[in-house]
């Protein structure tokens, strides 16, 4: 079992607070790609987790979002994972107009992420921007960081009135993946 970053793609790893479907918009947020290729090299696997209602809105479509990734890899580097729940119940396009265990703050995303990527949870944290990623992270049974960017800075006075007291939180991805050590498949201390 290894450890794992889960990250929160929009406003955590790349410019913007969501519903991008279009690849030309996708922009790294400054330094990122350099802090998960240390994060690589330094053993950790980088798993993305992604809430994109865009496609049971009718925004765009999965294979949209498929192109959105493939730009997103480009920016920021290859990634070990990609997860994304493109359900929103009420949404006008079947069939992700359905309730789901997949969609933030339920951990259903990181829950299979860790089951199919061999990751102890226990070992792993989760970055993201969003209270919803933070809630998430903490049901799965893994540490919660909040970022800064996108929408961390405005998240931030919410977090002991949401029950998230006593989270980390950076600047941005850049500045947290500097306090992770070298790991393997050595339980961490």
């Amino acid at each position: 079992m290894r450890a794992a970053v889960f990250l929160d793609r929009d406003g955590t790893l790349i410019e913007g607070e969501g519903y991008l479907g279009d690849p030309a918009g996708v922009r790294a947020i400054p330094g990122v790609r350099d802090a998960l290729g240390a994060l690589g090299a330094r053993g950790w696997l980088r798993i993305v987790v992604t809430n994109q209602s865009g496609v049971a809105r009718g925004l765009f479509t999965a294979g949209d979002y498929d192109a959105v990734t493939r730009a997103v890899d480009r920016a920021v580097g290859p990634l070990d994972g990609y997860y994304a729940c493109f359900h929103l119940a009420g949404g006008g396009v079947s069939p992700w107009n359905v309730p789901c265990d997949c969609r933030k703050p339920l951990p259903g995303l990181i829950v299979r992420a860790a089951r199919e990527l061999g990751v102890d949870v226990a070992r792993s944290v989760l970055v993201g921007d969003d209270l919803r990623d933070l809630s998430a992270a903490r049901a799965a049974g893994v540490e919660p960081v909040l970022v800064r960017t996108g929408k961390g800075a405005r998240n931030e006075r919410l977090l002991a009135l949401k029950g998230l007291a006593g989270v980390r939180v950076f600047d941005s991805v850049v500045e947290f993946a500097a306090t992770l050590p070298v790991v393997g498949a050595e339980v961490l201390p």
